[in-house]
């Protein structure tokens, strides 16, 4: 039968195994601010590509726009 009212904390074996826990924590740790930081870099190129493809649209209309005035002053 087990004892419902124990209410001790569970304490590692041994200190090894409170260090490999402190070590993986760090390590996951890490590795999510670096996908953090991976998201705000591919973000802020979203970003970019989508302002200079807006650019690139406006001066290709800009320069057929200069190509039809050009065709209808030279008839």
């Amino acid at each position: 039968m087990t004892n419902l009212g124990n209410t001790e904390s569970r304490t590692p074996l041994n200190a090894e195994s409170e260090t490999i826990s402190s070590k993986t924590i760090s390590k996951n740790e890490s590795h999510y601010k670096s996908l953090l930081k991976l998201a705000a870099v591919l973000g802020g190129a979203r970003i970019l590509i989508s302002i200079l493809r807006h650019i690139l649209d406006i001066s290709i209309m800009i320069i057929f726009s200069f190509m039809a005035v050009l065709y209808l002053a030279s008839k």
